[in-house]
């Protein structure tokens, strides 16, 4: 075979030279028949497809300690190599999940009994966990662990790498371990092992040199001042945590980025050995099932805990989301955007591109039911917000063996294919979503999301996983409440997209914020907040920055000392607390469920006033010469009632102007820019179980259109200057499915709502306009015909799709 080459370039995977877009789908092999495994495949082909993905689980083919089977010698499905055959005979690339860890709804996490067994230093103590299978907590960092890794590494890869892409075969990406640290995180289980505890000291030692200098940073006042007076006393912090140790806090957050980063560091190290040189994916855990609906606000905090794999890692690591909702509507779209831009966080520069390594196309439990608008709201919905490749997780259901299994033998998970090989109601609309990806991939994975404004993260009000404590709780609640749900849900609501700048890295904030094209940046603040980062943000108002703060103004630093270094830049003299939650709009008012802060700052334009007529949110231009502004908004903002949405559009005007897409509509309607400035996908999502009658804009390039009316749980991908591979250019208010050669030019299928519909089509540089009704409300394909050689306008043809 001749080898080929996997590679990162400029934000995209490419394969062979080509930008690639990864559309894959989860098929265990150890749960299917090997008879069924071309059937499978086929049906992987038939949704369009482009990649499968598997884990490889060490408990199925090391039972036995030192006994591999990777031929099928003791089970027809432990015949590794068959199954790869079968993937080259399908035409796919594959993604490896070679472990060790693989959840997946295995007994053990996927580990091997002898391991957990006979080796009892490799795990800590768990803790049943109410209808999850997750009870097995590895010591990472134990050397006997990673020795059987090793072993386990050298008896796999080398089993695999004659079908690794350098090798001409179809494994395209290696994906190291899965979900590190969820759980951990699900149990709030530190390592306290005498090696983790000489870990933690000499990770201290490292940063602070001296003991002094730790007692310093600990900081602390009056009996609560920290005195340690050796290395040797220092622990890692257990059980409750007292505000006053926040700074401690931090660092320990910071210890546990970099002791996961060094496992991950190791086990691709290994892998290196092997032949399996990368690119890499890490997989992370980020949605919290609430009954019938997961949520997805762990997943900035859940995410930084891989915030330091790249920089111990050479190899490029692609970082893949796990967006598992359940139903997705107007509640919990900006879930996905959180999300995904808690995953670009990781590559500040954006040279490596995002992907969802399991993204919702089944649910784990029969309750709720999956339907073909989530699978198709998610899939398009993660697509628009910039990720280069998409696992839809489970794409074929299957049966577990009696001792593999956590949940006994039943693995249907409602996936596209179920166990007996037949498909389900939503695999059309994978299928669908296969026709657009073949049509946009190549295009789709050069182009990225384009942001209004920047959110700032302070990884201190983030990085909770094992803190525990009354404070600790009233965190947690502010962030998710009147961030997540709040501010980033309500600044999606009026259209302005974001991306996310970790505020607390070493570069300067202005030049962050400017790589993502942004001059605002949104920064979510409580009381505390140490000097050196309010020093940064002051400095990148002076440099010319818009910076939005609030609903609190910090006055104290992370152990507990008086700071208002932002509050004084920005000539703050009083700050109130008010008896008050109701505020002035548009002539009307809102109320919010927490107290209004009024930070009295003369010289400020005030934006929005209380009810009682006191300033809760001002701008201010900075000091004279400087061209920043700064804008304090002490509304603890949630979107309990509507009036909350016109707010933060007056505040995001203020400080960031219009956003490069609106939309004029009967119901919110959050569109999604994915290209340039000239040439993309505008993504037109109808969340709502209703039609919604609107009128979009683009400010650049310049596109708008006329009222269409969108169908209830639907969305499109409308093309603008959208480049074919024949030359033709093409925008349209509708979503581009094929592009077939037809005699004398080719035929495009488009999906068109309903409404007076616009299709303009290039050639030559030359621009035919036209305009093309369709006024049934009923799904359909409609097909045109372009004609080489005429300016003609090319004629419509309509045609039943299978949609």
């Amino acid at each position: 075979m001749t080898g080929g080459r996997c590679a990162v370039r400029e934000g995209r995977l490419e394969v062979d030279g080509r930008p690639f877009f990864v559309y894959s789908g989860e098929i265990h092999y150890f749960r299917v028949d090997p008879a069924e495994w071309p059937d499978r495949l086929r049906k992987a082909k038939r949704a369009g497809l482009n990649t499968v993905s598997s884990y490889i689980p060490w408990r199925w083919h090391e039972r036995t300690e030192k006994k591999f089977d990777f031929t099928g010698r003791t089970h027809p499905a432990r015949n590794l190599v068959r199954w790869m055959d079968e993937i080259v005979k399908a035409g796919l690339f594959f993604i490896a999940r070679i472990g060790p860890v693989s959840n997946a709804e295995l007994i053990r996490e996927g580990l091997p009994d002898w391991l957990m067994e006979k080796y009892h230093e490799v795990h800590l103590a768990g803790r049943p966990l109410p209808g999850l299978p997750h009870v097995t907590i590895v010591a990472y960092r134990s050397p006997v662990f990673i020795e059987k890794v090793s072993n386990w590494y050298r008896a796999l890869l080398p089993r695999l790498l004659p079908y690794h892409h350098t090798m001409g075969g179809p494994i395209i990406l290696t994906q190291i371990c899965n979900e590190i640290g969820m759980v951990h995180w699900l149990n709030r289980a530190a390592d306290y092992s005498p090696r983790a505890e000489n870990a933690w000291r000499e990770f201290l030692k490292n940063k602070y040199g001296d003991i002094s200098e730790l007692n310093r940073a600990w900081g602390g006042t009056g009996s609560r001042k920290r005195r340690l007076g050796s290395w040797n006393a220092v622990r890692q912090p257990a059980g409750a945590l007292e505000q006053t140790r926040w700074a401690e806090a931090a660092d320990w957050a910071l210890f546990y980025r970099d002791y996961y980063a060094g496992y991950f560091a190791a086990l691709s190290g290994q892998a290196a050995k092997e032949g399996f040189t990368g690119p890499y994916i890490a997989n992370i855990p980020q949605f919290w099932d609430h009954d019938v609906r997961g949520r997805g606000t762990p997943a900035p905090m859940t995410s930084s805990l891989f915030r330091d794999f790249q920089k111990k890692t050479p190899a490029p690591v692609l970082f893949g989301g796990a967006y598992q909702m359940r139903r997705l509507d107007i509640d919990n779209f900006h879930d996905i955007a959180l999300a995904t831009e808690s995953v670009n966080l990781l590559h500040p520069d954006g040279d490596v591109p995002s992907i969802c390594a399991e993204l919702q196309t089944g649910i784990m439990r029969d309750r709720p039911r999956l339907y073909g608008t989530d699978v198709e709201l998610n899939l398009k919905t993660s697509t628009a917000h910039g990720l280069g490749g998409v696992n839809g997780y489970m794409f074929c259901a299957g049966t577990s063996t009696d001792d593999m299994g956590a949940f006994g033998r039943y693995h249907e998970w409602q996936a596209a294919v179920d166990s007996k090989g037949a498909a389900r109601p939503h695999f059309a609309e994978m299928e669908r979503f296969g026709r657009w990806v073949k049509t946009a991939g190549r295009n789709l994975a050069g182009w990225k999301k384009s942001p209004d404004v920047a959110l700032g993260i302070y990884l201190p009000y983030f990085s909770t996983e094992y803190w525990k404590g009354e404070w600790v709780e009233r965190l947690a609640f502010r962030r998710d409440h009147y961030w997540f749900d709040g501010l980033a849900r309500l600044l999606a609501l009026n259209n302005y997209n974001f991306s996310f700048v970790d505020i607390c890295r070493s570069l300067d904030i202005s030049t962050l914020v400017a790589a993502h094209l942004s001059r605002s940046l949104w920064v979510f603040t409580t009381e505390c907040m140490d000097a050196e980062t309010q020093r940064r943000l002051v400095g990148f108002v002076s440099a010319g920055g818009r910076l939005f703060i609030g609903p609190w103004m910090p006055a104290f630093d992370l152990t507990g000392k008086p700071c208002s270094i932002l509050s004084e830049a920005l000539g703050v003299k009083r700050v109130e607390v008010l008896e008050e939650k109701r505020v002035r709009i548009n002539g009307g008012e809102g109320w919010f469920d927490g107290n209004l802060v009024c930070a009295h700052s003369p010289g400020s334009a005030t934006l929005l006033k209380s009810a009682a007529g006191r300033p809760v949110a001002w701008i201010r231009k900075a000091s004279r010469g400087a061209r920043g502004a700064a804008l304090f908004c002490g509304i603890p903002l949630h979107h309990t009632f509507d009036p909350a949405i016109p707010m933060v559009r007056r505040l995001a005007e203020a400080l960031a102007g219009e956003p490069r897409v609106r939309a004029q509509s009967d119901a919110d309607l959050p569109l999604v820019w994915r290209g340039t400035d000239r040439e993309g996908l505008l993504l037109v999502p109808n969340y709502h179980d209703r039609p919604v009658r609107a009128r979009l804009r683009i400010n650049s390039p310049a596109f708008h259109t006329d009222w269409l009316t969108l169908p209830p749980r639907k969305a499109y991908f409308f093309p603008v200057n959208f480049p074919l591979d024949n030359g033709l250019t093409v925008t349209a208010t509708g979503e581009l499915l094929d592009v077939n050669p037809a005699p004398g030019g080719c035929t495009l299928v488009f999906d068109f709502p309903a409404g007076r519909n616009l299709l303009a089509v290039g050639r030559n540089r030359r621009r035919l306009d036209f305009v093309y009704g369709v006024q049934d409300r009923q799904r359909c394909d409609v097909k045109i015909r372009i004609r080489a050689g005429t300016d003609q306008p090319p004629l419509p043809r309509r045609g039943r799709g299978s949609g």
